[in-house]
């Protein structure tokens, strides 16, 4: 197959995820869809069933790898309310804002992942491939994704917005991955929100969204087993 037919297979396969929502758009999300997997992903009414604006009270999770699963689960008042806690103490920039952020993001996981069963989802793919409660890219940021939602929509974000999922590898003939981002609203500025790299319940990586869509990955002697930084 020759090069450009090559590009044009692989963008054809992947379609269905851009048509989701996840390229390089500006608007900020109300909203959000489950990735579609190239080959026709999960049932199709398991997909109808996927809460597309989501509330602390009543929200849909991702997992089993590319949204083959999707949970309906709620946080209690008293859960939320410790989510809240953590934004008591405003930020005093954005800075500090991504480092509260990614602190609620892992809060976030910890109360999700004993609910459906991903607690012990291990980052990245490899190491948990085959274990119940596995999630790749496409659940993480996803999942990540309503998180963020839901704390702007709770009025906890300050110096940010929500952006959309986005996606990297395709013109570079890559691997496919996709991230949660984040708006900073001052300057314009977006970072990449990616929590496929760690743990269940660690802070994700944010990070500028040029680093990451160059193929930033972090240094392998802190994925797996340091915090996620906010700071950039």
């Amino acid at each position: 197959m020759t090069m450009p037919s090559l590009r044009v297979a692989v963008l054809g396969l992947i379609a269905p995820a851009l048509a989701a929502g996840c390229t390089a758009v500006a608007s900020r999300p109300l909203g959000i869809e489950p990735i579609r997997h190239a080959t026709g992903m999960a049932d199709g009414q398991v997909v109808a069933r996927y809460i597309r604006t989501p509330r602390p009270e009543r929200f849909s999770v991702c997992h089993e790898h590319t949204c083959h699963a999707i949970s309906e689960i709620n946080f209690t008042a008293d859960e939320w309310a410790g989510v809240r806690q953590g934004f008591a103490l405003p930020a005093t920039d954005a800075v500090a804002e991504r480092e509260l952020i990614a602190i609620a993001v892992a809060t976030l996981e910890q109360l999700v992942g004993v609910r459906i069963g991903t607690a012990n989802d291990q980052g990245r793919n490899f190491p948990g491939l085959g274990l119940s409660g596995q999630m790749d890219c496409v659940d993480e940021a996803t999942n990540t994704s309503a998180y963020l939602i839901m704390l702007q929509q709770d009025g906890l974000l300050y110096w940010h917005q929500a952006g959309p999922r986005l996606s990297r590898g395709v013109e570079r003939l890559q691997a496919l991955h996709f991230t949660a981002t984040l708006d900073e609203t001052a300057t314009g500025a977006r970072f990449a929100v990616d929590s496929w790299f760690e743990a269940n319940g660690r802070p994700p990586h944010i990070v500028p969204i040029g680093d990451w869509s160059g193929g930033w990955r972090p240094p392998d002697n802190t994925a797996q087993s340091g915090r996620k930084s906010g700071r950039h």
